[in-house]
């Protein structure tokens, strides 16, 4: 946690994490072309393959390490360098020679909408027989979805005016545009219920500006998508709503990315089951969850339909949050449900 490893300035923290696990007896690590940080452990050239897909980036914001209590500050202690700790540690408990191939990975860019490090893994590995996603759960919580996730970025621009005259600003644009998806959302959603189930729409960033010549106005658009939307066609119908509602005096630009389709799993598979059973045995009752962001699991659930799940320490109320920490006894519990899982999934 003390290596900084933002979305895109992750070498330091991966070097680190592949050397740990060349120390603890993983039978290859190494870097990947995408800068994840890859160990594997147990026989190589097996049927089975569990991956243990975690993340080693984190968000912006600097927060001083330190451990109070049995409590550790920090970025990334809950989201998501304690999960993949988790994984690691977990993963060493099991005999070098395990009729199984173990893969951790230690991913790129998945707090950018780029998921590089999740995407190299798809190009990499063939589909394993499980999968389970390093974020953070809680002890108890295994996590089977996720919404999906759309942004655009939307310019709009006229010939500057004078002030005195009565126009509509660009600023004033920018307001309508937001004001007609706040709408269209809401449209969207009429016959949807839960949190889960929904569109959410946030107003990630608006800027006015003028070059002496045009008038200008940017917008960062963000979008949640529960189950059923398609961030494409979702993008589109935005597209055209935004198209209409300009005068002819404007001119405006959209452009879409992030895409990510929402997934939920079913939980009637054997990795539930294990994960259930392990919880139990510890002394504690499990549940699943979904979530409202978004994963590596939506990016390898387009092409992997083995059992998956996404699992580990820490409260995700404390993601990307000034107040982000991790109870170290929660910590060290879901080791020991991680290790009493993957013994399952070996045998």
């Amino acid at each position: 946690m003390r290596i900084p490893s933002v979305s895109g300035h992750e070498a330091a923290a991966s070097e680190f994490a592949v050397a740990h696990m060349r120390a603890v007896g993983f039978r290859e690590a190494f870097v990947d072309p995408a800068g994840s940080a890859v160990g594997k452990w147990g026989c190589p050239n097996v049927s089975r393959r569990v991956v243990l897909l975690g993340h080693i980036d984190t968000v912006p914001g600097d927060i001083p390490v330190r451990v109070d209590g049995r409590v550790l500050h920090g970025r990334g202690s809950v989201d998501a360098k304690g999960p993949l700790a988790a994984f690691i540690s977990a993963t060493a408990t099991l005999p070098v020679d395990v009729d199984t191939e173990i893969i951790v990975v230690g991913a790129t860019e998945e707090e950018a909408a780029t998921s590089k490090g999740a995407r190299q893994v798809l190009q990499d590995f063939d589909e394993p027989d499980f999968c389970i996603i390093g974020e953070p759960s809680g002890t108890v919580g295994v996590t089977l979805g996720y919404k999906g996730r759309l942004l655009m970025e939307v310019n709009i621009s006229r010939p500057m005016t004078h002030t005195a005259h009565a126009h509509v600003s660009v600023g004033e644009a920018a307001f309508l545009v937001h004001s007609k998806v706040v709408e269209l959302v809401e449209q969207l959603n009429e016959e949807r219920s839960g949190i889960f189930e929904r569109l959410d729409y946030s107003l990630r960033s608006v800027n006015t500006s003028s070059d002496g010549l045009k008038d200008q106005a940017s917008m960062t658009l963000g979008f949640r998508l529960g189950p059923g939307f398609d961030p494409k066609v979702l993008g589109a119908t935005i597209e055209r709503c935004i198209s209409g509602i300009l005068d002819p005096e404007f001119s405006a630009s959209v452009e879409s990315r992030g895409h990510e389709f929402p997934v939920k799993r079913d939980r009637r598979n054997p990795l539930v089951a294990a994960f259930f059973a392990a919880i139990r045995e510890v002394g504690l009752e499990a549940k699943t969850v979904v979530k409202t962001g978004t994963a590596d699991m939506n990016v390898v659930n387009e092409k992997w339909t083995c059992p998956m799940v996404a699992y580990g320490p820490g409260d995700s109320a404390l993601d990307h949050t000034p107040e982000e920490r991790l109870d170290l006894g929660e910590y060290l519990k879901a080791i020991d449900v991680l290790a009493r899982v993957l013994s399952r999934l070996v045998r």
